[in-house]
This record gives C-alpha cells, structure tokens and sequence, in this order.
C-alpha cells in the first residue's frame, strides 16, 4: 500500500515558507513564522507557543496518524529514528547546534541527538549558503564576547561560509554549529528530535534555560566539537547517487536517489517517498493514483505487492528508508 501524507507546517522562529505556500498552491505566498513542512514525524514540535500541538504527520486521505498508521502495521514506533522535512529559509536562521545523544541526556533528558541530511532543492538568490562550524582559527575569547554582546555578524564571520545550489547534499553531524542562509528550499533528513542549542539568547524560550545564562556555558558546549573541514560534509549536484548519500552520512540514514524516465518500483521496505520531480501514476494491486512535483507517500508494501511510479515525464524520486 502507499498513502499520500498531509501538508504539516510547523511554526518556527525565523521567517520563511513562501515557496512552501507556492508548492501547496495557495493564494497570495508569503514569508511567514510557519517556514517548514514536516512530512515525517511521530512527535510533537518543542514550542512553547503551540502548547506541543504541532509537528505530527497526519495521513492525507483520511482522520489518522503517520503514528497510528505505524502501529496498525506493527512497527516498533519507539525505533523509528527519522524525522522528513521541507524547509524554506527566508532569512538566515540563527547560529545553533543540535545535541550529541550526551547533550540531550544531561540537558533535556531525552536519548537522543540529532545529525542531519540537507538535500538543497532551489536556491533563490546567487550567493546562497551554508555556515558549517568555527574556522579553525576562531578565538574562544572573542567567541564568548560576541555571545555576551549578541554579535551575530562577528560569529558569522568566523563561521566557514559554504556556497551551495540545487542537487548539492549536506551532511551535518550533532554538536556542530551551524546555520542555514537565507533563500533556501531544501528537504532534512535528521534524526527524531526537535532538540535546539542556539547562540542568540532569548529569555521565553526553552533553550535560553537550559542552556545556562553565561557566555561562559554556552561557548562550552557550542565549542565541544572540534574544528571540521566542510568540504567532508559536502558533495555537490551531479556527483549525488544513492552510494555517495550513504558515505556523506556514515549509514546514519538509508538514503535512495533515483531519476527516470522509466516505471520504477519502490523498495521493498517500508520508506516515504518525496517526488523531487515529474508527474505520472502509482500503481499497487491493480490500483492508480496521480502523483506530481512536491508530493510525499508513505509505501507499506504488503508481503508479494509492487508499489510502482509510472512517470509521464522525467521523474527524480528520494527515498527515506524508515
């Protein structure tokens, strides 16, 4: 079986979404505080402003859960470690880091960390980018200065700057600094966590508590991971297969790039499938369906069944391994 998923925008604190309401063919697009569209989730988002309502994936067809839908099929839901996202930056998101599985332990009390996958599908603006980690060169004193003072542009300038376009792949460890630029569409691949560390302080939120309310503090942890070369967590569009995914990420996530022109069947275990391009009709059991650009399934084959997409033209499809 394969079941179409909801649109399931999320609030977030930066602004974004506007090719988001493009993709979702709604009326007068705009840049909101809803930038990203969770396709693959079994929890709730960590805002306070919501009051954890936010964030579950719910099934487009019918009144259920991605959640449910899992445990009606037998899965372990507490093993699934994967989180699908589009997200769509209007503006440069704050310096943050997402906990190694020792920081969310002391910190929020939860078993996991977050490592993430970023799929860039268009950029809007010729210098888009990524900052990935300190320079090697970076200066704890002035660091903790900044941060004190809330410097943002001097810790973006000691931050390695990485240019990218569509179709490059990006691989970012947890515990690592890091910043999504502005005018980025992209689909994330992380882990099933919603756990933030952030530069910026901001006395409502969460991560401003738990984080400790000294420069100090914040520099210990944002300074844990050692300097890293980004070209090692970076591969650029036209080199991209289903085996240089699985390198970038260290098998973190079962990644699957395929393009074609062709029928193709899904994989035989259960994954989401995002189509990147084209349009066309799925088949399973004698059944079609349509599918276009943009659109996301959850494939559950039954023992002895065949999902299959038939394109109408050139498709590129990115399969998520659950």
């Amino acid at each position: 079986m394969i079941y179409k998923l909801k649109e399931n925008r999320v609030e977030r604190t930066y602004l974004g979404g506007k090719n988001l309401d493009i993709m979702n063919g709604k009326a007068n697009p705009k840049d909101s505080y809803l930038p990203e569209d969770w396709i693959c989730s079994l929890i709730y988002a960590n805002n306070l402003s919501d009051s954890g309502k936010s964030g579950m994936t719910m099934l487009a067809d019918e009144d259920k859960s991605l959640l449910d839908l899992f445990k009606e099929h037998n899965f372990d839901t507490d093993s699934i470690n994967v989180l699908v996202k589009y997200l769509d930056s209007g503006i440069n998101l704050q310096p943050q880091l997402h906990p190694t599985g020792e920081l969310a332990r002391e910190y929020f009390q939860k078993p996991r960390g977050k490592d993430e996958f970023y799929y860039i599908l268009e950029t809007y603006a010729d210098d888009s980018c990524i900052y990935l980690g300190f320079k090697e060169d970076a200066d704890r004193a002035k660091i903790t200065a900044a941060i004190a003072d809330q410097d943002m542009d001097y810790i973006y300038s000691v931050m390695n700057r990485v240019e990218v376009k569509k179709g490059d792949c990006l691989f970012i460890p947890s515990g690592l600094i890091h910043s999504i630029g502005k005018d980025i569409l992209m689909i994330e691949v992380m882990e099933m966590s919603d756990l933030t560390f952030r530069i910026k302080f901001e006395p409502e939120t969460k991560e401003y508590n738990l984080i400790g309310q000294t420069p100090e503090q914040v520099v210990d942890i944002f300074l844990k991971k050692e300097a890293t070369n980004p070209d090692d967590m970076l591969r650029r569009a036209g080199t991209i297969s289903s085996d240089t995914i699985e390198k970038l990420t260290k098998g973190k996530f079962r990644i699957k790039k395929e393009t074609t022109s062709e029928p193709l069947t899904c994989p035989s275990g259960a994954c989401i499938v995002l189509t990147v391009e084209g349009e066309g009709q799925i088949a399973v059991g004698g059944e079609k369906r349509d599918y276009n650009k943009y659109d996301r399934f959850v494939s559950l084959p039954q023992e002895g069944e065949e999902v299959t997409f038939i394109p109408q033209s050139p498709t590129e499809l990115l399969f998520v391994m659950i």
